[in-house]
């Protein structure tokens, strides 16, 4: 359950930032190629998974995932708040995706962990359904946020869930 939950955040923080981060450009501003361009510097990020990768071996799984989530949620909020001066809230959009970036590589190895080779076959179609969730959820509660409040809002919630499943994180056992 930890592990759905964790992979759903995760998917649902980044169907958040490739569709209203260039809205946020656009509105702010900034342009559609540069929103095009810190949507695409934000994906780069993904390129470090290998270096991710030896951090988790070297820190422990635990302490990557606490800090990926904590990171992106952080900053994804600062983002929000920082509407005001457009270059700083990409600056802050484009390090949020660094820290979901750090989530990604290692995202899935407590389902791996957690489930017996056995079961894997019959447990991966259940734990697939974190995939339909964050492309269904995300759109939907941000059609709400925007329907009461501003962008910056749709940020906000992003960082919320992301500090949430850095709380979270903390149930992860401690050998990983």
């Amino acid at each position: 359950m930890l592990a759905w939950t964790l992979a759903s955040a995760r998917s649902s923080w980044w169907a958040m930032f490739y569709v209203y981060v260039p809205i946020f450009a656009v509105t702010s501003g900034l342009g559609a190629e540069t929103g095009g361009m810190v949507a695409s510097i934000g994906t780069a990020w993904v390129c470090m998974v290998p270096v991710w990768g030896w951090a988790g071996r070297r820190f422990g799984l635990r302490w990557l995932l606490l800090t990926g989530y904590a990171i992106s949620g952080a900053l994804s909020v600062g983002a929000a708040f920082s509407f005001a001066a457009p270059w700083v809230g990409a600056l802050l959009l484009v390090m949020a995706a660094m820290g979901a970036s750090l989530v990604d590589g290692a995202g899935n190895l407590l389902f791996l962990r957690a489930v017996h080779a056995h079961e894997r076959a019959e447990m991966t179609t259940v734990f697939q359904s974190f995939r339909d969730v964050s492309q269904l959820a995300p759109p939907a509660v941000c059609a709400v946020l925007l329907s009461l409040f501003a962008l910056p809002a749709v940020f906000v919630a992003g960082g919320a869930v992301m500090l949430t499943s850095a709380a979270l994180c903390r149930h992860i056992p401690r050998r990983l």
